[in-house]
């Protein structure tokens, strides 16, 4: 990934799990961001050093319009989240396709 600018403007943020409770811990999962403007920008997980996954309002390419969504993690979803408009698939968690696998299989892949 290039930067092209406002590096110095990124801050990084580990969310924790089960907080408050004896289970808390640090995740390794990675969320970078604005620090301006709070826009997310990418997630980074230590655990897949070769893959990051930016949000694609950072992307600064053209980007096919998907055919459908594919919304995760149903089973941890707030009551008062309504999920998008539009043609969606809804998982109750990950599916075991990778993001990449995903795209791959539908020839959206780019190396």
């Amino acid at each position: 990934m290039n930067i092209l600018k406002g590096q110095d403007l990124i801050k990084k943020y580990n969310a924790i799990s089960d907080r408050g409770t004896p289970h808390e811990k640090k995740l390794s999962s990675e969320r970078a961001f604005c620090s301006t403007c709070s826009s997310p920008l990418w997630v980074f997980d230590k655990s897949w050093p070769e893959l990051i996954h930016p949000f694609a309002s950072v992307i600064d390419t053209p980007l096919p319009v998907p055919e459908e969504m594919v919304c995760v993690k149903a089973n941890s979803k707030p009551a008062w989240v309504r999920w998008p408009e539009g043609k969606k698939s809804v998982h109750q968690d990950y599916g075991e396709e990778s993001i990449e696998g995903w795209h791959q299989k539908r020839g959206l892949y780019v190396e």
